[in-house]
């Protein structure tokens, strides 16, 4: 190090400080050449980062970096000297955030990845998205995606920030679903939330489960907090079923003045007979097995299948398809078998939930084994052999769960 150089050094690390900023600053093959980063752990996360992703990073964009518990913002600059481009790591202490359960910090690598991995991704690549969604995010406005459970508003979300001027930035991901009561409390009021921070692109989902008081509490902070007008904000909330747009999802909407955009649900789409194969396709591929086949009336039913689950319900179906088939062909019967499966199953989980109801959730585990044995069987027209393996169980073990339930009923 030249005397000049050193006499850079000491300017920097007298006025950094004073600045309230670290910063580490690299020659363009990732060697570093100054830093005043003081946490070890932070340092050696911004030196991995420059030597594994300098050449991707963009000038003027910010990073994520996941170090310790904690996660960074890091901003990179990019300038010439002496003919060579030395590119400038900077963080500030209040750009430091300990990670929490439900609040996600990722760049676009991580959200690609993410998207890349979800069932969306897989069966429907980069489909192009509505042009008047693509307008009303690019626009700046507060956009509201709204739907089923399951129709992929959160890949949705990805896939505008990954298609739009700000995939430079964080993304962050608020899920309200996930959040405790403590992390709640911080996102509303702790000085360095995300909905107290600038530049981001801020998503939240789940706004259905949230309660009256929470709806105006969170309304509250973000008119105040100005956060749609610093970010691009994206929110998500579940239709509820059978009774379309949530409260809260509605008040919110109407509150912020979003524009909504309803996903589209996968029964309303064609081809989803391909979708099965491509995800069929995707798990022999990860498997490095021989792909099944599908014939033609195979293709024919879960073309005209309701899919009430929507890309949840596709995979799980795909999955059983795939695992039944063993690399071998996919017949007629065989979709049945696994579309009475989920006619099921679909019963079992969205049926009445009252005190009379086949499946309240508040009976012991044992009593709704055997609520879900006789219920199958009576779906199977009294077929013990075709119940016991779609319940994946022996004759033996069906029989002992109907001897137990009329034994509970009075019945001998």
């Amino acid at each position: 190090m030249t005397e000049e150089q050193i006499d850079i050094a000491a300017v920097l690390s007298s006025v950094l400080p004073a600045l309230d900023m670290e910063v580490a600053i690299f020659d363009s093959r990732g060697r570093e050449l100054y830093s005043c980063i003081e946490d070890g752990d932070h340092a050696a996360a911004v030196e991995r980062y420059a030597r594994d992703r300098l050449p991707a990073s963009e000038n003027g964009g910010r990073t994520v970096l996941s170090c310790g518990g904690e996660q960074m913002l890091l901003r990179i600059r990019r300038v010439e000297v002496g003919g060579e481009t030395i590119s400038v790591f900077a963080i500030a202490p209040h750009e430091t955030f300990a990670e929490r359960t439900g609040i996600d910090y990722k760049d676009a690598d991580g959200v690609q990845r993410d998207y890349d991995a979800s069932v969306m991704g897989i069966v429907e690549g980069y489909g192009d998205l509505s042009p008047r969604l693509r307008e009303a995010y690019e626009r700046g406005a507060t956009i509201m995606l709204e739907g089923e459970a399951g129709t992929a508003k959160t890949q949705l979300a990805e896939l505008l920030y990954l298609q739009g001027d700000y995939a430079q930035e964080p993304f962050v991901h608020v899920s309200c679903e996930a959040l405790s009561d403590k992390t709640w409390r911080y996102l509303v009021s702790g000085t360095d939330s995300p909905l107290f921070q600038n530049g981001l692109t801020l998503y939240i989902s789940g706004l259905h489960i949230l309660t009256l008081p929470k709806v105006r509490q969170l309304v509250t902070v973000m008119h105040e907090s100005a956060v749609c007008r610093r970010n691009r904000v994206l929110l998500a909330g579940d239709d509820a079923p059978g009774a379309g747009e949530s409260d809260a999802v509605a008040r919110i909407a109407e509150a912020l003045h979003c524009a909504v955009c309803v996903a589209t649900p996968v029964r309303e789409m064609r081809g989803n007979a391909v979708r099965v194969e491509t995800y069929i396709s995707y798990l022999a591929r990860a498997l490095e097995v021989e792909t099944p086949q599908l014939d033609s009336d195979a293709r024919a039913a879960l073309e005209h299948y309701a899919w009430p689950r929507n890309y949840v319900q596709l995979r799980e179906v795909a999955e059983r398809l795939f695992i039944v088939a063993a690399g071998g062909a996919i017949d007629a019967s065989t979709v049945d078998e696994v579309l009475k499966q989920e006619r099921v199953v679909r019963h079992a989980v969205a049926g009445p939930s009252n005190m009379e109801g086949d499946l309240y959730v508040l009976r012991p585990l044992a009593e709704t084994d055997r609520a879900i044995a006789s219920l199958v069987l009576d779906y199977l027209g009294g077929n013990k052999t075709k119940a016991a393996e779609v319940l994946g169980i022996s004759r033996t073990t069906l029989w002992r769960l109907l001897k137990e339930s009329s034994t509970a009923h009075g019945v001998e």
